[in-house]
C-alpha cells in the first residue's frame, strides 16, 4: 500500500467518525428542543384548560365528567393535541405535527 493511499484511507475514516459523531449530537441537541418545545405546550394549554369557566362550574356539579369531557375532546381537536406515552412512559399531552 502506497503512502498516498494510506493518507487518503485515514482522512476519509476521519471524516466519516467526525460526520456520524456530529450527526448524532445534532439529533440528540434537536430531540431535546422538541421535547422541550412539546413539554411547554403542553403545559400551556393544561393550564388554559384548568381555568376554562365551564370546567371550574363543572365541579360543583354531580357528574362534572358529563360537562368536561365535550370541553377537553374539542380543546383537544383544536390544539391538536393527542394523548401518547413517552420515552418515560409517563402519559402527556403533546402536540401533533
Amino acid at each position: 500500500m502506497t503512502l498516498l493511499t494510506q493518507i487518503t484511507s485515514l482522512i476519509t475514516i476521519v471524516v466519516l467518525i467526525s460526520t456520524l459523531l456530529v450527526s448524532i449530537l445534532f439529533y440528540i441537541m434537536i430531540d431535546d428542543i422538541v421535547e422541550n418545545y412539546m413539554g411547554k405546550q403542553a403545559m400551556t394549554v393544561a393550564k388554559l384548560t384548568a381555568q376554562h369557566p365551564a370546567i371550574i362550574q363543572a365541579f360543583n356539579e354531580e357528574k362534572p365528567s358529563q360537562i368536561i369531557q365535550p370541553i377537553a375532546e374539542t380543546i383537544r381537536r383544536t390544539t391538536g393535541a393527542d394523548y401518547r406515552r413517552q420515552r418515560q412512559r409517563t402519559a402527556l399531552f403533546s402536540s401533533q405535527s
